[in-house]
């Protein structure tokens, strides 16, 4: 994983950021990020498919798809690519947090 990354932890079931959609929560230098898991790229689609392209839950929760058949190795280049995603729509003061 990135310098940038300090953490990585799994929501609780039932608790507030289970509840707001959130799967796993990445700690970094800058603060959190938030992954939704999914199983295949229709759920994944579907998962914002209702909601505004303008809406701050698109820019703050990314979501990464786990199938079966991936490995470790391909799980921690779909995570990267999509923190880089999540970074890259942060406002360039916060963005350049994840630089220090």
């Amino acid at each position: 994983m990135p310098s940038w990354v300090c953490n990585v932890y799994l929501t609780t079931p039932g608790g507030e950021e289970d509840r707001s959609k959130i799967d796993a929560v990445v700690v970094t230098k800058a603060g959190k990020l938030f992954l939704q898991i999914k199983s295949s790229d229709r759920g994944a689609a579907k998962h914002f498919s209702h909601v505004a392209d303008n809406d701050a839950r698109k820019r703050c929760i990314g979501v990464i798809v786990i199938r079966p058949y991936d490995s470790v190795d391909q799980i921690r280049i779909n995570a990267r690519r999509v923190l880089e995603e999540i970074r890259a729509k942060l406002p360039p003061g916060a963005r350049a947090q994840f630089d220090e």
